[in-house]
């Protein structure tokens, strides 16, 4: 067949967009986790002692120099009073 109809291109043209939003949703996914793995490179090798608390006062992260500080991980930090 030589021709679309007007549902074919309406179709087609929903499937394209469809597409195109989950490429979209996909870079910038990836570009988050990107980010995500570079802020944890800095946070870790910042020698100062960084501790992130949340409004109970747990402890949410702290960097390597602060576990280390404590004679700890950074995991075995996490949720500390």
């Amino acid at each position: 067949r030589d021709r679309f109809s007007e549902d074919d291109l309406a179709v087609m043209q929903a499937m394209t967009h469809q597409v195109a939003v989950a490429l979209q949703r996909l870079l910038a996914q990836r570009t988050i986790e990107q980010a995500k793995i570079e802020w944890e490179r800095t946070f870790d090798t910042v020698p100062d002692l960084i501790a992130i608390l949340d409004d109970r006062h747990r402890v949410v992260r702290t960097n390597r120099a602060m576990a280390e500080k404590l004679g700890s991980t950074p995991q075995a930090c996490m949720g500390v009073h």
